[in-house]
């Protein structure tokens, strides 16, 4: 017999629950999903997207996924702000990463995004750190790269 998250959700682990927020003048989701952490989706100006996603990723030596355990997650969100803190882990083999991050987002429409962690073991890995992925429509559009020696760069996504 098949459970009952598999009937409704195709896959044995929880649903991805979706929080709605706001942070001054921009709208955006944070996910909790128990396989693949807490991440920001679809931040928006109005009505124009400009992030799609921006998550924590832990890579191994081969650029596979190391799968994420959320837990612990603490919410305080008023109306056009909130301050979100959570743990992960990432577990796999001989991986064994352990994490915390932090989202914040203001009534000025700055958006936070850190995390501190922690090996268990030594491992072979390829990335540890945020993903930041941009909506299609930027694609060839120029932009500006501010480095954090505060020099700028031209360029395009």
């Amino acid at each position: 017999m098949l459970s009952r998250n598999v009937l409704y959700h195709g896959k044995e682990e929880p649903p991805t629950r979706r929080q709605r927020l706001r942070a001054g003048p921009l709208t955006l989701l944070f996910e909790e999903d128990a396989t693949m952490g807490g991440a920001l989706r679809y931040v928006k100006l109005g009505d124009r997207e400009i992030l799609r996603r921006v998550y924590v990723a832990v890579r191994d030596r081969h650029w596979g996924t190391v799968p994420s355990t959320l837990s612990d997650v603490e919410m305080n969100v008023k109306e056009d702000t909130f301050h979100i803190t959570f743990r992960v882990e990432n577990v796999e083999g001989k991986i064994d990463f352990y994490w915390r991050g932090t989202i914040t987002g203001d009534e000025r429409g700055t958006i936070t995004f850190s995390m501190e962690g922690r090996a268990g073991t030594t491992f072979l890995r390829n990335r540890i750190g945020l993903c930041v992925l941009h909506p299609m429509d930027l694609a060839g559009q120029p932009c500006v790269v501010e480095h954090t020696d505060g020099r700028e760069e031209e360029g395009e996504f």
